[in-house]
């Protein structure tokens, strides 16, 4: 049966070197459009080089490294349906060295009131399609591991947005009245024909996948129509959101909030440490030497008394100051960061 494809045991026979030699290492961020509109729209705004092909039977696309004010993403046609798409990230990887998977597309609302006029995070993605089933263990859904990582860029950038489950579909026309009345009990709000194939392909491979979604046809409706479709397949903002995705994942790395986790640059830790120790002594040499020079001077021992306080104060708040970076995810903290968590990852600092 499918639920007994996945195999992590033994070695696949077909590997992407087969096709197109040894690896290359490029760019780390790619991002994929399904929308033939969007594709040569965005070739026409932004300066690229063609770094590659991926080549098939039916067709040869070619691979393209984009210049966006001067952040290089890799940018690709990806092909429609899980199979397809999942395939496509397992060779965009090898081709051009590609970890950060930045996919949009369009979906079919199961819930008109809370995806109107909002962008879709995908929470999870009910399994309704073949390609997964190789790539992890079998279960009805797959969790989408990025999704609080882009709700929050997008509450940082100011987008609408609704997160929920998601229902991923090979047979587009086999979307029946009790199957889409089933996975609206179990929560889903969309449907489409990707997501779980390729998110399970980068949980298997150690792929970072960022996917958001746009509804246009409404599949619950008593009447089907594919109203609003067309703008959801090939509205160039989508490509503008995972332009800000690009930059922010770019910027700083992002490492869910766990605090039991040793930090990973132990370095960075060791210097924290022995900087926030060195601002201590010379912070408590000053202050000693002013207070007490005040305090000679004018006779007056209260005066060192307070100075001691003043200076207790000080080592309290400096314990949670003068951090460069996060020693867990190299998040910038800043000097003037009171907080004993980094910002980022929410993980203890001290």
């Amino acid at each position: 049966m499918i639920i007994d494809s996945f195999d992590n045991i033994s070695e696949p026979i077909i590997t992407p070197q087969s096709f197109f030699g040894d690896k290359k290492n490029i760019c780390d961020i790619a991002i994929g459009t399904f929308s033939r509109e969007i594709y040569p729209a965005v070739l026409a705004k932004y300066p690229h080089e063609e770094i590659g092909e991926l080549r098939a039977a039916n067709k040869i696309k070619k691979i393209h490294l984009l210049n966006v004010g001067g952040m290089k993403v890799v940018f690709y046609l990806s092909e429609i349906g899980a199979t397809l798409a999942g395939t496509d990230i397992i060779e965009l990887n090898w081709l051009t060295g590609a970890d950060k998977f930045i996919l949009f597309g369009s979906a079919g609302s199961l819930d008109k009131e809370r995806t109107t006029g909002k962008y879709v995070i995908p929470t999870e993605a009910y399994r309704d399609e073949g390609m997964s089933y190789h790539y992890a263990e079998a279960d009805d859904y797959i969790t989408v591991k990025n999704a609080d990582r882009l709700a929050d860029i997008f509450t940082k950038n100011e987008l609408p947005f609704v997160k929920g489950k998601v229902w991923t579909t090979d047979a587009l026309y086999r979307e029946t009245r009790n199957a889409v009345r089933q996975r609206k009990e179990e929560g889903c709000i969309a449907v489409e024909m990707e997501l779980a194939g390729v998110q399970a392909v980068c949980d298997y491979h150690g792929f970072e996948l960022y996917d958001f979604l746009v509804t246009g046809d409404v599949v619950d409706q008593p009447d089907y129509s594919p109203d609003g479709l067309t703008e959801a397949n090939h509205s160039l903002d989508k490509f503008d959101v995972a332009l800000a995705i690009a930059r922010s994942i770019k910027t700083v790395p992002y490492v869910p909030a766990d605090p039991g986790v040793r930090p990973h640059n132990t370095d960075v830790l060791k210097k924290f440490h022995r900087n926030r120790f060195i601002m201590h002594i010379l912070l408590a040499i000053s202050v000693v030497l002013s207070i007490s020079g005040i305090a000679v001077m004018f006779k007056r021992p209260i005066i060192l008394c307070t100075g001691i306080l003043v200076l207790l104060v000080s080592l309290f708040f400096g314990a949670f100051t003068g951090a460069m970076c996060c020693p867990y995810c190299g998040h910038p903290i800043g000097r003037n960061s009171f907080g004993p968590r980094c910002t980022n990852c929410g993980r203890k600092i001290l």
